[in-house]
């Protein structure tokens, strides 16, 4: 697969330069040492690291939501009456 630096990987994740390379310094980013002591970072590690994400923020979304309990939902008010 394709390799690339934390620049590019940053350009193509949507996250900054710094944020890339404190995840592969945490351990969160797995990344190979170049001969000219340059980090990268295989493509397919970036997409298996951007799900997690994703999956993170949806989860995290889903906890911040109100759950409606039947006190909470109330039927709506008809405006009409019957005439006869």
């Amino acid at each position: 697969m394709a390799k690339v630096g934390a620049k590019r990987a940053a350009e193509l994740t949507g996250k900054s330069k710094s944020t890339i390379q404190r995840a592969m310094k945490s351990g969160k980013v797995s990344y190979e040492v170049l001969d000219n002591n340059r980090r990268v970072v295989d493509v397919s590690e970036l997409e298996r690291v951007l799900v997690l994400m994703m999956l993170r923020q949806e989860q995290h979304q889903a906890q911040q939501r109100p759950i409606q309990s039947k006190q909470n939902c109330k039927k709506p008010k008809t405006s009409w009456k019957w005439s006869v």
